[in-house]
């Protein structure tokens, strides 16, 4: 996000008198991405601390958290995989702790993992319970005792028998909502939502095409790096239902690269027995939606807004599209909504 964006939409808000609410926002719900493994934490019992920590606070530079982003365990089955990146203080050697308890790391009540070498940034813990609420931090020892980032908490999805990414939309009983964007649009377009959606610390699902995908690799993986999933939408947007089943392959086939064994939504929304099928051999589980922004149809922002805000409800998924000619300057007003009604705006 440029500078002089970022000072628009902190102005704006500072007369919505929204800034303190979306820093806490931005700062506590970041998306939590990660080389080396751990093993799994015990959901049924308190997690042991690895490391008696009572040196006083420092004065130090903590460690920053970045990012985290879920997947499916490779090892173990059903379990779920976090891989987490961070900006590292250089302050010295780090920790990485996880709790099931919003408690600030109660001793006896977190798993410590370390130590790490003062400039590393990443790692991923695999073999996490699904549907549960964690809590990390990273730790850095300095001369003057321990300094810790902020923390941040995550839902753990579920991973469905044969799927590389947990699904939390569809299994999780907290008030989760999904955004997604379909089609396509011109770079600075697709940017400016990405900008957004980072601001607020919300992550989506994009469903661009084939084609899109290809002329904009770098944004779709900046949007991976920030959180967000990548779905597909065929090749070029046909009418599926016209076509036979190796063009179908072909189309699926040909989607973004970034999608491959995750969603697909059928252009149109047209699709049958058959085409859904054909999608299943290739991996892929259908994503429709149940909240409608009608932005394909020019619809006002206003009447946008209130739209997917009205019909808002626990698990939803929002149908948008990137090329919507009012789709952005509706968005920071649904998350503002959404987000004050308690929802988390994430997959």
């Amino acid at each position: 996000m440029t500078i002089r964006r970022k000072v628009r939409i902190l102005v704006f808000l500072a007369i919505l008198g929204l800034v303190p609410l979306f820093n806490t926002v931005y700062r506590n719900n970041l998306p939590i991405v990660a080389n080396a493994i751990a093993g799994p934490l015990d959901n049924n019992q308190p997690p042991s601390s690895s490391i008696e920590r009572s040196l006083p606070a420092a004065n130090a530079t903590a460690a920053s958290f970045i990012n985290a982003q879920q997947g499916c365990s490779q090892v173990y089955p059903g379990k779920i995989t976090v891989s987490f990146t961070w900006q590292p203080s250089g302050a010295g050697e780090q920790w990485l702790d996880l709790s099931l308890y919003d408690n600030g790391f109660a001793p006896g009540t977190f798993a410590g993992w370390g130590p790490f070498a003062v400039g590393d940034s990443a790692a991923t813990w695999d073999g996490l319970d699904s549907l549960k609420t964690f809590f990390g931090r990273v730790n850095t020892v300095t001369p003057s005792g321990w300094k810790t980032s902020s923390t941040v908490s995550f839902r753990s999805g579920q991973c469905p028998p044969g799927h590389p990414f947990p699904v939390l939309s569809r299994y999780v009983s907290g008030k989760n909502i999904v955004l997604t964007f379909d089609d396509c649009a011109d770079s600075g377009r697709i940017s400016d939502i990405l900008d957004v959606l980072r601001f607020f610390g919300a992550q989506a699902i994009f469903f661009p095409t084939g084609q899109c995908a290809q002329n904009n690799p770098a944004l779709f993986e900046k949007a991976i790096a920030d959180g967000n999933l990548i779905g597909n939408h065929t090749y070029s947007h046909p009418h599926l239902t016209q076509l036979s089943d190796s063009e179908i392959v072909w189309q699926l086939q040909n989607g973004p690269p970034q999608s491959l064994g995750s969603y697909w939504r059928p252009p149109f929304f047209e699709h049958n027995d058959r085409i859904d099928a054909i999608a299943v051999s290739l991996g892929y589980t259908l994503m429709m939606w149940n909240i409608d922004s009608n932005d394909f149809a020019g619809t006002p922002a206003s009447v946008m807004i209130n739209r997917v805000t009205a019909a808002a409800r626990a698990g939803a998924i929002v149908s948008m599209h990137m090329q919507g000619s009012n789709t952005l300057a509706a968005l920071p007003w649904i998350i503002v909504r959404l987000v004050n009604a308690g929802y988390v705006i994430t997959w």
